[in-house]
């Protein structure tokens, strides 16, 4: 996600495709796909469905898992694919190189996987009564309501295997933020609840537990999300989560 938040975008997941609305698909495009140029800069894996000059249409080959850059909040194209030779097409294999990248990456189980995802895809979630914003991760729309101002750079950082992953960063957003967004009662991950231990605070989803460690403010300043009790558990039954991408 890193090399996505360079830019300005707004995600609209469906069922195994992931749509990035952005004026900047092209930029997105160089900065996940293989091409022409250094490996390092790309997502493993990652190849080219079609270019419609509005639209690139990505496939990931290891999982599947498909992602649309576009113009346009449908996620459809309005013109013609275009013939390119620039980006890697579906059509090359994984190299070795993306092989041993793949191979390197921790095990990650089912629910880990679907808590994780969740954390993506609500890279740009606000509440509209503005109560919290996550803000892209690294713009703070409420900053004339906050009492304090995190700053330090933007370092983010996610290590984990298995079930136990960890979130740490620096600056923006608010760990209230993040929080909310993820169990928040109408947009967050139907099940997900936020525990506090000490100055750690976790969000579990079934057997995985992502732990929130941000910079400053502290976990154990956050406030248990509203509709909820002391333990987290939710008070009410909302909405199944949308499809992970």
């Amino acid at each position: 996600m890193y090399e996505l938040s360079l830019y300005t975008f707004a995600l609209s997941p469906r069922y195994d495709d992931l749509v990035v609305i952005s004026q900047a698909g092209i930029n997105i495009g160089n900065r996940l796909l293989p091409a022409r140029k250094p490996e390092e800069l790309c997502l493993p894996g990652m190849r080219l469905q079609q270019y419609t000059g509005d639209s690139l249409h990505m496939l990931h080959l290891p999982s599947g898992a498909r992602m649309t850059a576009t113009t346009h909040p449908d996620g459809h194209s309005r013109q013609r694919p275009v013939d390119q030779d620039w980006w890697w097409d579906a059509s090359v294999p994984l190299t070795m190189r993306e092989r041993q990248t793949l191979a390197a990456l921790p095990a990650m189980t089912p629910d880990a996987e679907t808590l994780l995802a969740a954390l993506a895809v609500r890279f740009c979630l606000r509440d509209p009564n503005g109560r919290w914003d996550v803000g892209m991760w690294f713009n703070d729309p409420l900053s004339h309501l906050r009492t304090s101002k995190r700053s330090g750079g933007h370092s983010r950082r996610l290590d984990g295997e298995g079930d136990h992953w960890t979130l740490q960063w620096t600056s923006l957003p608010y760990p209230e933020d993040l929080l909310q967004a993820l169990t928040d009662t109408q947009a967050g991950l139907n099940g997900a609840t936020a525990m506090h231990r000490g100055d750690v605070c976790e969000i579990r989803f079934g057997s995985a537990v992502l732990t929130l460690r941000p910079s400053a403010p502290r976990c154990s300043h956050l406030p248990i999300p509203e509709g909820r009790d002391e333990r987290g558990r939710a008070a009410a039954a909302r909405p199944s989560d949308p499809p992970r991408p």
